[in-house]
C-alpha cells in the first residue's frame, strides 16, 4: 500500500478528534503500530503509522517503511485500532437510566454520561430524536 487517499485521511480525522492531542499543537505526533480500518470495506491494515502535523493527518503508511519525523511525539499504540468515527442517526439521549424510562433522568449528567459512552465505542456523531429539551441544545452548543 503506497498511501491512503485524501478521502480516507478525512474519515480518519473524525475519530482522531477524540484523541487527547493538545489544541493548536505545532509539533508532529505519530500514532505508531496501529491496526487501521480505513472505511473502504477492505481488510484492516496491520502495523501502520499515522503522522499528524498540527493535528492534521499528513502521512499514513506501514510502520516499517514510513519514516518518523524528527522530534515527533511518538505514541506506540500496538494492538489498538484507528478507524473513522461511527455515526448513529437515531438515538434518544437521557430518556433512560438503565432500562427505566423517566423524565426525571433527563439531566446534564445523564446526557454527558451517554455521549461519553457513545464516544468510548467510537461513535463520534449522534442525531438525537424525540423529546429534546433546551438542556440538550445548551450542551450541543458547548
Amino acid at each position: 500500500m503506497k498511501g491512503i487517499s485524501m478521502k480516507i485521511k478525512h474519515l480518519l480525522g473524525c475519530l482522531l478528534t477524540l484523541m487527547t492531542l493538545p489544541a493548536c499543537a505545532t509539533q508532529n505526533y505519530v500514532l505508531d503500530d496501529v491496526r487501521l480500518i480505513d472505511g473502504t470495506n477492505n481488510p484492516a491494515h496491520e502495523h501502520m503509522r499515522i503522522v499528524l502535523s498540527e493535528n492534521i493527518i499528513s502521512a499514513v503508511g506501514p510502520a516499517s517503511s514510513l519514516p518518523l519525523p524528527q522530534g515527533a511525539d511518538v505514541r506506540n499504540l500496538h494492538g489498538q485500532t484507528v478507524m473513522p468515527g461511527i455515526v448513529s442517526d437515531h438515538v434518544h439521549l437521557a430518556q433512560f437510566n438503565g432500562v427505566q424510562p423517566s423524565p426525571a433522568v433527563y439531566t446534564r449528567e445523564n446526557i454527558i454520561a451517554q455521549l461519553t459512552l457513545y464516544a468510548k465505542y467510537g461513535v463520534t456523531t449522534v442525531m438525537s430524536l424525540g423529546v429534546n429539551r433546551p438542556l440538550f441544545y445548551d450542551i450541543r452548543d458547548e
